[in-house]
């Protein structure tokens, strides 16, 4: 049942000033998103979570589906591919990695940029060390085919290489958030490169610089361009606030040709125990955007000017909604999902613009939800550069049974 979405200006996003924070957000302009389509697999099936994860770029959309009921004899885990055609979104593959180790698609994570998708599996592999796949569409027959099966450069069980990908045109990042790299440092992200003889691993991306602990390094990563943003929920912050979580900055070339060298350590201001700030990361040119999945919270920095004082989204609805789950951010749009954490309250989907002169700050752009029983919707967001939105939720007559669906929107 599609319901259109009601956009609230009246419902405005507060972002909570505390000392040292920038200044009041400018107010919600008067646009808003439309629902173009609901996107759903066919047959469906109950406890079949479609829209595990996502994302688009462009006429394209990769989700994929978690089967929660194996024992039904039907595996309908995997990777669905869906371009837009005349305002209509069109299933065009299924994407079933091959390897000649078991490939787990349970929760598998995806990422596209123009013809190129990145599968990653976490708990791939005969060690469960992780895999990641590489999948290219031909120009000329429009098929999708394997370009690729991807490894971390220090494989080891129980790693997790693959429980985060990302993709921006010749490069791509995996995490590896339980890959051993030192004592007190757990997590690594591997970053490879397209050149004129395929894609080839360049560099193992760890953490550096803290005497601090870092844990779950890789959790989440995200790409633009030359800037690499990775997430370590499980560190602790400078305050000595244990899983406090933190997130880091990388740029291509800093320290040495070809090396990614990390440029700063961003944090929460209010770092707390357990907030797992970092859980989601995301990144539009310098401005650099974390949530803190426990602690409910967003925070913006400018990472050209990593000193400078960061903003602060929370949630308006007195803390109704998991706000800093899921991230995405393309030029200057940060879409932030906020899946409910109580029946019969809708899930919320928040888009700011944000900008860092004269001052750093984000205004809301638009109040996204469905219905009451769609308390799952924004559990995955994801934009693109034309500003188009795909969000995750489930459909609301098939909460109970998790069927999963998929909703595009854009603007008028």
């Amino acid at each position: 049942m599609n319901q259109p979405f009601r956009a609230e200006k009246s419902v405005l996003i507060v972002a909570v000033l505390i000392s040292g924070l920038a200044s009041t957000p400018l107010p919600a302009a008067p646009v808003h998103y439309n629902q173009l389509e609901t996107i759903a697999p066919e047959p469906r099936s109950a406890g079949d979570a479609f829209g595990w994860t996502l994302d688009i770029d462009g006429d394209v959309t990769v989700i994929s589906r978690v089967d929660f009921t194996p024992a039904d004899g039907v595996d309908a885990s995997g990777v669905f591919v869906y371009r837009r055609i005349d305002e209509r979104w069109a299933f065009e593959a299924q994407l079933k990695p091959r390897d000649t180790v078991p490939v787990n698609l349970g929760v598998a994570a995806v990422a596209v940029s123009g013809d190129f998708v990145v599968i990653g599996t976490p708990y791939g592999g005969s060690n469960r060390e992780g895999r990641a796949y590489l999948w290219g569409r031909d120009a000329a027959s429009g098929r999708w085919q394997q370009v690729r099966v991807l490894r971390s450069s220090r494989p080891a069980p129980d790693a997790a290489f693959g429980g985060a990908v990302d993709i921006d045109g010749n490069t791509l990042v995996v995490g590896a958030t339980n890959e051993a790299v030192s004592p007190g440092v757990l997590g690594a992200a591997h970053i490879f490169q397209r050149g004129s003889t395929g894609w080839r691993h360049q560099r193992r991306v760890t953490a550096v610089g803290s005497s601090r602990s870092i844990g779950a390094f890789g959790d989440a990563v995200a790409l633009d361009a030359s800037r690499l943003v990775v997430g370590a929920p499980f560190s602790t912050a400078d305050n000595g606030r244990e899983d406090a979580g933190v997130a880091l900055v990388f740029e291509r070339n800093a320290g040495g040709s070809g090396r990614w060298g990390q440029v700063a350590r961003l944090q929460s201001l209010q770092a707390d125990e357990a907030d797992a700030c970092g859980a989601s990361v995301a990144v539009s040119g310098s401005l650099v955007a974390f949530g803190c999945d426990t602690a409910k919270q967003v925070w913006v920095y400018d990472a050209a000017t990593p000193n400078r004082a960061p903003f602060l989204i929370k949630d308006p609805t007195q803390d109704a909604h998991g706000i800093g789950r899921k991230l995405d951010f393309e030029g200057g749009r940060l879409v932030a999902g906020a899946p409910a954490e109580y029946p019969d309250v809708p899930g919320l989907v928040f888009a700011f613009d944000c900008r860092a002169l004269p001052v750093l700050t984000c205004s809301l752009y638009d109040t996204l939800e469905r219905s009451p029983e769609d308390t799952r919707f924004g559990w995955e967001v994801a934009i693109d550069d034309a500003g188009n939105i795909a969000v995750a939720g489930a459909d609301p007559e098939s909460e109970t049974s998790r069927l999963g669906g998929v909703f595009v929107l854009r603007e008028p």
